[in-house]
């Protein structure tokens, strides 16, 4: 079966400023039988996640007379986040054959991943927005550190705009 709980949380103590937290914990656990009853194979997973992130409203920064939203990107929303992952994993196969029974597989396993991320987002427009940023991961399976840098964009069409989408065989 498997259990999932989770918790979120946001704290805005002013216009231009905003912390945002959650944690996560999902369990599961799978048994797999052949057909004379004997496990083949079972295992779970326990997953607890912790992320939290600050985002930054410029707005108002260089024209004093906007009201700033930590939700709007109009003159820039800066956000810094961290998230720290814990993984437990147990894992057992067998293999029988008519008088034996092979066990293949039998380990347990703790791992912790750590990350981190910036982001800007803006509005060079009122119809675009853009969002630049990097994540940084450690790995603690692999002892790997993993950097992706990532560009997003989105056009907001005018609402008499239409798209159409066609599919066919030839």
């Amino acid at each position: 079966g498997t259990a999932v709980a989770n918790m979120r949380w946001q704290f805005t103590p002013g216009p231009r400023f905003a912390l945002t937290s959650q944690a996560y914990v999902v369990s599961s656990a799978y048994r797999n039988t052949v057909s004379d009853g004997r496990t083949r194979d079972e295992g779970g997973d326990r997953d607890i996640t912790w992320p939290a992130a600050a985002q930054i409203s410029l707005a108002g920064v260089n024209d004093g007379n906007r009201t700033a939203d930590p939700a709007s990107a109009a003159n820039g929303l800066l956000e810094v986040g961290a998230q720290t992952q814990h993984l437990r994993a147990t894992r057992t196969r067998w293999r029988f054959t008519t008088s034996t029974e092979t066990t293949l597989l039998d380990v347990e396993g703790s791992f912790a991943n750590h990350a981190a991320w910036i982001n800007y987002r803006f509005a060079p427009t009122s119809a675009v927005t853009v969002s630049p940023g990097v994540r940084v991961e450690h790995f603690s399976l692999i002892d790997a550190v993993v950097a992706s840098p990532w560009l997003l964009a989105e056009w907001r069409a005018p609402p008499l705009t239409t798209l159409p989408v066609r599919t066919g065989i030839a």
